[in-house]
């Protein structure tokens, strides 16, 4: 059986506060509902036809498409028409679990985590990412921290700079250092968005 992991506090994150602003707790279900047609397939998209999806979300089509759009500018899911239905993506091409259980379980909801507070990224540095303590206490982290609070960095930014530096075997000697690989991060993001 295919499962994803459901974290506790899922409810309070900021991008489910967003989607239950829109679309109500409604938007929070059927958030959930496309997990699972994702957790199912095992991959990073499932395409179902139309009446698939309104059967899935329990919804009329009106409604579907309303969560679709909302999903979509949230960042949630990317969305495609295609000949056999609708084709929807994790939006950064994760896949949401796997079936195989030798293959570490994603946590699909970590991408899109944000910290209110400095504390927080210190912790999930040391404890998930395993960043050396020593780098993260030193004088001015805070700041840094601050930053990616204030600039909506998520964990699933984090973890994809992180993912790129272990596979280039760069050495991340400071959180300046890595607050720069996360600011060109993010201007790559940018500029494949313009390009699109």
């Amino acid at each position: 059986m295919s499962w994803f992991k459901y974290p506790v506090g899922l409810s309070a994150e900021s991008f489910i506060k967003r989607l239950e602003d829109e679309l109500g707790l409604v938007g929070f279900a059927r958030f959930l509902k496309v997990q699972e047609q994702l957790a199912a397939v095992g991959e990073s998209c499932v395409t179902l036809s139309r009446a698939e999806w309104l059967v899935v979300l329990s919804a009329e089509q009106e409604s579907m498409n309303q969560f679709f759009e909302c999903s979509e500018r949230l960042g949630l899911f990317q969305v495609e028409e295609t000949a056999t239905g609708l084709k929807v993506r994790t939006s950064d091409g994760r896949v949401v679990a796997e079936s195989n259980p030798s293959h570490p379980v994603v946590d699909v909801f970590a991408i899109y985590t944000l910290f209110d507070l400095p504390q927080q990224w210190a912790t999930w540095l040391i404890e998930s990412a395993k960043f050396p303590r020593e780098l993260v206490e030193l004088p001015g982290a805070d700041r840094v921290f601050r930053h990616w609070i204030a600039s909506n960095v998520t964990v699933g930014e984090l973890e994809a700079v992180l993912s790129v530096v272990k596979a280039e075997s760069v050495a991340v000697e400071s959180l300046g250092q890595l607050h720069e690989l996360v600011a060109s991060f993010r201007r790559c993001k940018l500029k494949e968005i313009k390009e699109c």
